[in-house]
């Protein structure tokens, strides 16, 4: 989900993964808790459906969340 730093050849080359919200504009206000576009939420809900408690709301951003989702 949130991509990891690999590591090969005992360390001497890091590679960056990416995860899936890397390509999606997201807020994370807490720990468990990610704010995505409604556009996007079945992205995120396929890939944690089987893995994690999925709970779903509609919410009002304030301008500056908005323009950090791009809405």
């Amino acid at each position: 989900l949130l991509g990891y730093k690999d590591k090969s050849n005992f360390g001497k080359y890091t590679y960056k993964r990416e995860g899936l919200l890397d390509k999606i504009p997201h807020l994370s206000p807490i720990r468990g808790v990610i704010i995505v576009r409604g556009k996007d939420y079945k992205k995120i809900f396929e890939f944690l459906k089987d893995k994690a408690d999925i709970f779903s709301r509609r919410i009002i951003l304030t301008g500056k969340d908005k323009k950090k989702l791009k809405v």
